[in-house]
């Protein structure tokens, strides 16, 4: 009884007895400290949070500096399938996730050692992309080997071997055949533009007239001259074949313009070219019995391929067909005396979107843990219970599973028969160069398997895990799945280490927004109002609002003790909600766009400016900034004084004494037993 008598007095005359009273501090990981550091860095103590929350969240000295040299990054994380630019030279109190994770893949992909043997399918992506490179360097010391490899794999388009799939064959048409096409491909301003030849710009009149009058014999050597064939193929032509072949190409290519989904513009359009009856019929029956949306890409280039016999014509549609969709062939379209930057943001966006989920894959792994994961899928099933969306399925990825899937890809036995035929057994090439060998093999084992995963079947697309599992900027919600991209596990989002507001105000805060906006139905959750509040002070207009007062709901049903969170002054005695609303806009510190168009964190004071839990937690006064005379009937607050007083001697300081008196009880009974 003395020493407890002696620790009380201790307590209420000032001693700090916290080393052998208080129990064991919880932030000690380094996840949490690292949050403490940010938040230390972020807040800005002197400004009274009731006049300018988003300016005591984030109007730190760092975050100020950063703000006024314009250099924060963009607001809107970069897609999956973006190139990557250089980051920002300042160094924001929180960093973007995304742009951190898509810059050590390109990081694994430039400086990957590559073996003679490619074994997995991180060392196949980075062999493309270092090829690209050299592609974009003007070093041609690969093709000649290349040549010598398709020969030996049977690769010769002449022959139109029925072993060889087109998309294969494709490849060898480039270098081995001197086909001048009817379109002219440039690059501007990021943009693929295909565009008449200047030299048929006045053959598309003349044209017209020689169809009328039904002079083949013009026709032909008119456009013959034209594409530069060679007297020795004329002979291989009828004029059907030259007349349907042109307007084949036309209407694929506007046919490409509706499906392709690569940045690609079609300006070339002949008026009037359907308009004849014959030529509407015939072609109609044509795109009828290739069904091309939806179907195969690798069977649409094999009817292509089966529908026009002469040879000239065939090259030139497969190889406008692949170097506009070819996954592969994007980077041999360069701009000219474009920067090397540029070049490399290319390859890697080419490279990325065909092979990129390997080494993404890694990337993750570094950074999300397989209990992080666990602890992520515990979490965000009880908040789904608690919200009341039971109907819904969570999918979560865990990137070491992923990893191990992938690893077998390389394994004969592993693959489909179509892949596994094709890639057993190549040739070896002479590795006079330096692992060129390696490359080759590479770039057809991934052609192969895109196709096989990606070209094969539209359909067959859904159930594959793709690269938006990994990274993506949001959660993605598809009927009653929920797909949690893992890259939203790692902070500002998700910690198992870190007071379970932030969580709530991060990962849960982005999960239940995208239910709400998806139109999935909450269960409504018992009023944390007083019955006598009118209805319009306990619902919060909008979507972030609304999710707001749903995760305030499910964080107040949990009932939880709070782990420890020590923060600058007296701060460390703030409340769980006042934290929830601390992570709200503490998650978008590193976030600059939407304050360079509508005012430094108008839209984080927004949404709280709305919501009457926010001024009931801060105590804030009636009528100011962050309590708006729409709230004026609600629910009475007590008058509160702006400055560090507030801070210190307002409801923080209350709460902090009666969370001290918690801790000593507690004590107080574990000394008695």
């Amino acid at each position: 009884m003395v020493a407890v008598s002696g620790s009380c007095a201790a307590f209420y005359f000032g001693v700090d007895v916290s080393k052998w009273l208080s129990p064991t501090r919880v932030c000690v990981t380094p996840g949490c400290m690292r949050l403490v550091d940010r938040l230390s860095a972020s807040i800005d103590e002197s400004v009274n949070p009731c006049d300018d929350f988003y300016r005591f969240a984030c109007g730190g000295g760092s975050l100020r500096r950063g703000v006024a040299n314009s250099t924060l990054p963009s607001s809107s994380p970069s897609p999956p399938t973006a190139v990557v630019t250089s980051l920002t030279s300042s160094s924001p109190v929180f960093e973007d996730p995304h742009k951190d994770m898509l810059s050590r893949v390109h990081a694994i992909l430039a400086n990957w050692a590559l073996d003679d043997r490619i074994q997995t399918p991180l060392q196949a992506s980075a062999s493309l992309y270092q090829q690209c490179l050299s592609v974009f360097g003007d070093q041609k010391k690969g093709i000649r080997h290349f040549l010598h490899f398709l020969e030996k794999c049977r690769i010769n388009f002449a022959k139109a071997d029925p072993d060889i799939e087109p998309l294969d064959a494709i490849l060898n048409l480039d270098v081995r055949y001197n086909v001048k096409t009817l379109f002219d491909v440039a690059a501007v301003a990021r943009m693929v533009v295909v565009r008449r030849r200047p030299a048929l710009a006045t053959w598309a009149t003349q044209r017209q007239v020689l169809i009328k009058k039904h002079t083949y014999s013009d026709y032909l050597e008119n456009t013959f001259t034209e594409l530069g064939f060679p007297t020795r193929m004329r002979i291989t032509f009828t004029a059907a074949s030259v007349w349907e072949a042109e307007d084949v190409v036309l209407r694929l290519f506007a046919k490409m313009k509706k499906d392709d989904r690569t940045l690609v513009r079609f300006n070339y359009v002949e008026p009037g070219v359907m308009e004849r009856p014959e030529w509407k019929a015939h072609l109609g029956r044509f795109w009828d019995r290739l069904a091309i949306k939806g179907a195969s890409m690798a069977k649409f280039v094999k009817l292509v391929f089966e529908e026009l016999t002469p040879l000239a014509i065939t090259q030139h549609v497969f190889w406008e067909v692949v170097r506009q969709l070819g996954p592969l062939a994007d980077y041999r379209l360069r701009i000219p005396d474009e920067t090397t930057g540029y070049s490399k943001d290319r390859c890697f966006r080419v490279v990325y979107g065909v092979a990129g989920l390997a080494p993404l894959a890694v990337v993750v792994a570094q950074q999300v843990s397989t209990e992080a994961v666990f602890s992520a899928t515990s979490f965000l099933t009880r908040l789904l219970r608690n919200v009341g969306a039971t109907n819904v399925t969570l999918s979560v990825v865990d990137p070491r599973h992923l990893l191990q899937d992938t690893s077998v890809w390389s394994k004969p036995e592993a693959r489909s028969d179509a892949a596994a035929d094709a890639s057993e057994e190549l040739p070896e090439v002479p590795g006079e160069e330096g692992g060129a060998g390696a490359f080759f093999k590479s770039y057809l084992r991934i052609l192969k398997a895109s196709r096989q995963q990606e070209l094969d079947s539209l359909d067959s697309l859904a159930p594959m895990l793709t690269t938006q599992d990994l990274l993506a900027s949001r959660v993605i919600v598809e009927g009653n799945l929920v797909r949690v991209p893992t890259s939203l596990l790692v902070q500002p989002w998700f910690s198992p280490d870190v007071p379970r507001s932030f969580n709530f105000a991060g990962l849960g805060f982005a999960l239940v927004t995208e239910l709400i906006r998806s139109g999935v139905r909450l269960r409504p959750r018992q009023l944390l109002h007083s019955p006598s509040v009118p209805p319009e002070c306990s619902r919060t207009v909008g979507p972030d609002g609304r999710a707001l007062e749903a995760l305030l709901g499910a964080l107040t049903h949990e009932n939880q003790e709070r782990n420890w969170l020590p923060l600058p002054g007296s701060l460390d005695a703030m409340s769980e909600e006042q934290l929830f609303f601390l992570a709200y806009c503490a998650g978008d510190c590193y976030r600059n766009e939407s304050s360079a168009v509508r005012g430094v964190g108008s839209e984080c004071n927004d949404v709280l400016r709305g919501t009457l839990h926010f001024v009931s937690a801060f105590e804030c006064k009636r009528g100011g900034r962050m309590y708006p005379k729409e709230l004026s009937r609600c629910a009475p607050t007590t008058e509160s004084v702006t400055g560090k007083w507030w801070l210190l001697h307002g409801g923080p300081y209350l709460a902090r004494i009666k969370r001290k008196m918690a801790e000593l009880k507690s004590r107080i009974v574990s000394l008695h037993h």
